[in-house]
């Protein structure tokens, strides 16, 4: 899922210099002369470990107890040192009987998730792209939207006066307060007008923006901006270490656009209105720079007592070819930041769930959004439709309406794309953010609004929340399940075999689907020994474009046949991808007021691990699935008993011939299916998931006692350039299989989600015709009263009981010299000095992002990686 390398290091290292090297095709970022070691003991005996090995002692790694940084001296730098030679320093300071864990620095590259991701390609056509593709999508999307669908959307938004605001752009933002400015439903919006009416706005909270810096003198953000929550963690830093982007780079403005929708000033004839338009702002700057472990680990954990919620729209590549996670620090630092941030209650961190879903990238694959600690959010379009570009996987909780989903992110702005207003860099506003990235800072507004009317809420507690009032918005869509808790959720099997070719041969090919059957079809041709040249595959990509582009409706494939039998021949079927993604389903800040307001705490988290068997080896067959069972008592009878579930991970080691064309499936005792990992399409690695640990929330609720089934299943040359054998009897083997169940123990189970089903009319003459409608696709009729319900009924100001009064500012009623984490504050004067001493050789975006050749691999083979979720059991 992402490009990178292996990184676990100490503290925040920016100023490290490093260089990129290519080496048998392979781009991996040199090593660093920084080491980090784990001991028992204090820094006296990390000094004496430094002494003996050569190195110099640094200091220790903020609050992360029994870390600590050492370096080479001076001295033995006069040239950068061969990878010999630190493989052989490393290995000793590893032998170290008192060391317990060590590893070399190294770079650590990583995106923004503002837009849609398309694998590079030498195939398409200079000057011609896959615009005319998109186009399409949103026509197709509101054919599939039935009236009977449109009317319960299209419900009355507020009830009597609404505020209104000076701000000029306050009209467009339909995603707040949507009274039919897309032409789609009105009332489709996140419901925050009931809690502005209640004077609910984020006071008392404070966010931080994990990002590329946040231009607070933009007029919008200037009141909210709070300095004690921001830090520069790139570049040179100052006496104020100023977190403001490097406004020449234009792509720099991505944290100030998030900062934006989350605290934009009301009411100042400026831009629009944030979310949470009185939460204090703050910018930690990270991203306009080298990325290291130990950077995001100081980024994630700074001043955690004074900051509520982190949030993060970036993380690995979305390029579907990777497996990237946090580092060993960067866990650690959001298991800190759970457990002890906030006092005690735990930080919440909010982040984007990757934009690579019109390639088949699956955050699966991504070891952020699999994390019990973090809060993954996807994106739906105004018509409450999944987007084109979100990722979907078992562990994303929630999603948020966003901009158009049509859009080519290559190409110019469409004036009939919907717009999402937000401030940019140079006190400017724009109504241009799409991807993920402009879901998550909603989500993290929508909690500051939750933390103003009850503080005392844990992390778990938020959690709860949104499982038990997220709503659906896309009833049409046949896998939506209720599991065995009574929650509904969203599960999508996004395999569906079907034939390339007799699929491009059809006429009229103008579905999203297609399109990936299209692009994979061509990605296939090119290594395709049966195709006569590459000089074919270009015409005929180019009679694709040329026969689409003269359609004036621009579906994908015009109603003229285009003959791709060449690049077709003895293709097996394939898996094509739609992915549709919605959790426990649409964020409704009315919903989540409520609730928040008459919610007790819920009990102490506990862990439960079960871990397989194995006698030998066993083997995924080729074109064949293998099932594991793997029965828990659900550690009945100790401190560690579990009877009501929260998050569920599998951690396994799996080799394969050919990764992408695994999935893999979990089903709980109660029947819930969780697709952990999906098939994808341009993962042609062989080295397989190395103690790879994936995350469902699906089974939310249920008591884990029984029987659990994972399903490994080989779909055979589904994936480009694997250049499988069908002969080979084999396509993998697993030796590890670990189930760690996270929950709760309660007496008297805590009654589930308020059943809006008990409020229902069987009279009502449009939940009879959507029951009409429904009934053909066989879709729960529990499932279409509640969606019936949950948008028809919304929530208003008269049903959250509160009153907001005595309002503080953060900066006044909160100590900024607490107990808090110090990861970004310790190592402050050491910054200066070396900041200076070690010059950086270039600057780009994140670690080198739009500058890497494409086609370039990893640094290191796969086979050297873990999934550290994994590794610390």
């Amino acid at each position: 899922m992402a490009f990178g390398t292996l990184v676990q290091l100490s503290l925040s290292l920016c100023f490290l210099q490093s260089a990129l090297v290519t080496t048998r095709g392979r781009e991996i970022a040199e090593l660093l002369n920084y080491f980090t070691i784990e001991i028992d003991e204090g820094e006296d005996i990390a000094r004496d470990v430094a002494k003996r090995n050569g190195l110099e002692y640094v200091l220790p790694v903020g609050n992360l107890k029994g870390f600590h940084i050492l370096k080479l001296p001076s001295e033995r730098i006069t040239k950068r040192s061969t990878k010999q030679s630190t493989d052989e320093l490393l290995k000793r300071l590893s032998q170290d009987p008192q060391v317990r864990w060590a590893e070399q620095q190294e770079i650590h590259e990583v995106e923004k998730r503002d837009k849609a991701v398309l694998p590079d390609s030498p195939l398409f056509p200079e000057g011609l792209g896959l615009d005319s593709a998109f186009e399409s999508l949103e026509q197709e999307k509101k054919d599939i939207l039935s009236s009977a669908i449109f009317k319960v959307l299209d419900s009355e938004s507020e009830k009597g006066n609404v505020l209104q605001f000076n701000d000029p752009l306050w009209p467009a933002q339909w995603e707040l307060f949507n009274t039919g400015q897309t032409n789609g439903p009105r009332g489709f919006d996140i419901n925050v007008m009931p809690a502005w009416k209640k004077n609910i706005t984020g006071s008392g909270v404070v966010v931080a923006v994990i990002d590329d810096g946040v231009d607070y003198s933009n007029t919008d953000l200037k009141k909210n901006y709070d300095p004690n929550a921001s830090f520069n963690f790139n570049g040179h830093f100052d006496d104020h270490h100023d977190p403001r982007p490097n406004s020449a780079r234009a792509y720099n403005g991505h944290g100030t656009k998030c900062a934006g929708e989350i605290a934009m000033e009301a009411n100042n004839s400026f831009c629009g209105v944030g979310v949470a338009y009185n939460a204090k702002i703050g910018g930690i700057r990270l991203l306009d720079g080298k990325v290291t472990d130990a950077l995001e680990a100081a980024a994630l954990t700074y001043k955690n007592n004074y900051i509520d919620i982190y949030i993060c729209c970036w993380g690995p590549k979305d390029n579907g070819r990777k497996l990237e996670g946090p580092r060993k620090l960067t866990v650690k630092a959001l298991k800190e930041g759970a457990e002890k941030g906030r006092n005690g209650k735990g930080n919440i961190f909010i982040w984007a769930s990757g934009n690579g879903g019109l390639f088949s990238d699956h955050c699966g694959a991504d070891g952020y959004v699999n994390n019990i600690f973090t809060v993954a959010v996807g994106a739906v379009s105004y018509l409450g439709l999944s987007t084109y570009y979100t990722e979907a996987c078992a562990g994303v909780m929630a999603v948020i309406p966003t901009g158009g989903a049509s859009e080519s992110p290559y190409y110019a702005y469409k004036p009939n794309e919907t717009d999402l207003v937000t401030t940019a860099l140079n006190n400017k506003c724009t109504k241009i953010f799409k991807g993920t990235s402009s879901a998550a800072p909603m989500a993290a507004a929508i909690i500051a609004l939750v933390l103003q009317v009850n503080p005392n809420l844990t992390w778990r507690d938020l959690q709860h929340l949104i499982v038990r009032t997220s709503k659906i918005s896309d009833i049409m869509n046949k896998d939506w399940k209720i599991n065995g808790a009574g929650y509904h959720i969203h599960h999508k099997n996004f395999l569906e075999l079907i034939p390339d070719c007799n699929i491009l041969q059809k006429s009229g090919c103008s579905s999203h689907r297609n399109l990936h059957i299209f692009i994979r079809s061509v990605f296939q041709g090119w290594k395709n020994p049966k195709v006569t040249s590459p000089k074919l595959l270009q015409l005929s990509t180019q009679h694709y474009y040329s026969s689409s582009k003269q359609d004036s409706k621009a579906t994908v494939v015009r109603k003229e046949f285009v003959d791709f039998s060449s690049i077709c021949v003895g293709f097996p079927p394939v898996s094509s991808h739609n992915p549709k993604v919605y959790g426990f389903g649409l964020l409704d800040a009315g919903r989540m007021l409520k609730e928040a307001l008459q919610w007790n705490t819920i009990g102490p988290q506990r862990q439960c691990v079960n871990n397989y068997i194995f006698q030998q080896e066993r083997v995924i067959p080729t074109n064949g699935s293998l099932m594991l069972r793997l029965k828990t008592n659900a550690c009945q009878g100790t401190e560690n008993a579990i009877n009501t579930l929260e998050h569920v991970q599998v951690t396994v080691n799996i080799s394969s011939v050919c990764r992408g064309d695994l999935s893999i499936s979990l089903t709980s005792p109660y029947g819930t299916t969780s697709e952990l990992l999906a098939v994808r399409l341009i993962d042609n690695s062989k080295f397989g998931l190395r103690h790879w640990t994936m995350m469902s929330v699906h089974s939310w609720g249920e008591d884990p006692e029984g029987e659990w089934n994972l399903t490994i299943t080989d779909h055979f040359m589904s994936t480009v350039g694997c250049g499988r054998n069908v002969k080979d009897l084999t396509s993998g083997l697993i030796n590890k299989f670990g189930l760690t169940l996270w929950g709760t123990y309660q007496d008297i189970r805590q009654e589930i989600k308020d059943d809006v089903r008990k409020l229902r009319d069987e009279d009502d003459e449009e939940l009879i015709v959507l029951k009409n409608l429904i009934k053909e696709l066989k879709i729960d009729s529990r499932l279409v009263e509640t969606f019936f319900y949950e948008n028809k009924r919304k929530v208003d100001e008269d049903e959250i009981p509160y009153t907001w009064s005595d309002p503080q500012l953060p900066g006044d009623a909160r100590s900024t010299s607490g107990p808090s984490s110090n990861l970004g504050k310790l190592p402050l004067k050491f910054w200066h000095s070396l900041s200076r001493e070690e010059k950086t050789k270039f600057q780009s975006k994140r670690s080198w992002l739009g500058a890497w050749p494409k086609g370039l691999d990893e640094a290191l083979p796969e086979s050297e990686r873990s999934n550290i979720l994994a590794a610390e059991k």
